[in-house]
């Protein structure tokens, strides 16, 4: 047999890397920024961010560094003040380093997948982000 059979089920973040193959000790899948238009912005991480209160909210994910990540550290306060409220369309938002960190559930263990109150605000917005 030639290849790598399990590369088959592997995730890529947004470089083109599998996490946990190609990027070792960080076999988890993250969306940095949990929104529909942005779904090919991810980077693997070491795990998958989990917490009870909103001030238990790690500030830095452990994360394999990219284009669109050059920092690790969470930035991220203007898209959820308007995810929770609303996108304002007159705001011209740049995500190249936008890394939101929000609570999230590992799925098939390999990929962190929202926590209910992002799912929540995701699915309320009424149209996917314009310009």
């Amino acid at each position: 047999m030639k290849g790598d059979p399990i590369r088959i089920v592997a995730v890529y973040d947004s470089s083109n890397k599998s996490c946990g193959i190609d990027i070792i000790g960080k076999p988890y899948l993250y969306f940095s920024v949990p929104h529909t238009d942005w779904l090919n912005k991810t980077t693997c991480v070491s795990e998958c961010p989990t917490y009870k209160n909103e001030s238990e909210a790690p500030t830095e994910l452990n994360c394999n560094k990219n284009f669109w990540h050059p920092n690790c550290s969470a930035n991220c306060a203007a898209l959820f003040y308007d995810i929770e409220g609303g996108f304002d369309m007159s705001i011209k938002f740049n995500f190249t380093d936008y890394l939101c960190i929000y609570n999230t559930t590992v799925f098939m263990d390999r990929v962190c997948i929202p926590g209910e109150r992002i799912m929540t605000a995701a699915t309320n917005l009424t149209g996917p982000l314009k310009e």
